[in-house]
């Protein structure tokens, strides 16, 4: 609810609606939140000097409900999330695919995620995700002007995948326990293995937060989170918060 709180999103039906959420990266929010990131300065600046053949270097590796590309800008490479391809509504049964979702704003949840994760960095939780802009300057296919999240790609990694053993194997407890309350407080209904990557040198790196912050509290999709089951196992059924969790999201609410 902070984001509510501090008048970023309206709490209702409409939380997470086109229209809904002022565009991130403005001076409002950088009223509240900050000044941005020396990463989203650099991905800003590459983005401003996109060349026009920059759409026909785009690489589709979409494998989950929106479509997802790789490019290049500026010299980096960049993930591009574009709204026009949420496919949010229906699974495959004709169902919601996770409840309270509403489709349209994927690219604002992305980035509303990463503010999230950098207010708990700066309070002392590591929380590690990508860099998050937003823009609707980008005219061309798949784009079409419309609202897109762009993100720092994180090179070098692979998937930590679905075995509960594998990961408390490759990393420490403080990271699982973090990836879990980071969870926990954006509502995050899609931490799959798919979703969570690490590096070379045991580093964690989560992606892909287009199904977090439902409008309401909900339990559909929640339960496949795979850091919030160990750290839950490892302490009889409840996440219990160390006390730099506790400070961190003390100085949150208080802000």
């Amino acid at each position: 609810r902070m984001f509510a709180s501090k008048g970023m999103l309206r709490a209702d039906d409409d939380f997470f609606s086109p229209g809904a959420v002022g565009l991130p990266g403005s001076e409002a929010e950088e009223a509240v939140f900050g000044a941005p990131a020396p990463a989203e300065i650099t991905l800003r600046a590459a983005l401003d000097t996109t060349t026009p053949d920059f759409y026909d270097s785009l690489d589709n590796m979409s494998s989950g409900v929106n479509q997802t590309y790789k490019g290049h800008v500026g010299g980096r490479p960049a993930i591009f999330k574009p709204v026009m391809t949420e496919e949010y509504e229906l699974d495959e049964f004709g169902g919601p695919l996770r409840d309270k979702i509403v489709p349209g704003a994927g690219p604002e949840r992305e980035r509303a995620a990463y503010l999230m994760a950098r207010e708990l960095d700066q309070a002392g939780v590591p929380v590690p995700t990508p860099a998050v802009v937003v823009r609707r300057d980008l005219e061309g296919e798949p784009f079409y002007g419309e609202t897109t999240s762009v993100q720092t790609y994180v090179p070098n990694t692979y998937e930590i995948g679905q075995s509960k053993d594998y990961i408390e194997q490759v990393l420490e407890q403080d990271q699982i326990d973090d990836a879990a309350l980071f969870d926990a407080v954006i509502g995050n209904l899609d931490r799959h293995g798919g979703n969570a990557l690490l590096d070379q040198d045991g580093g964690l790196h989560l992606i892909d937060h287009g199904l977090a912050f439902p409008y309401e509290n909900t339990d559909l999709g929640f339960g496949n989170n795979i850091f919030q089951g160990i750290a839950t196992d490892q302490r009889g059924g409840a996440v219990r918060l160390n006390g730099t969790q506790v400070e961190a999201l003390e100085k949150i609410a208080v802000r």
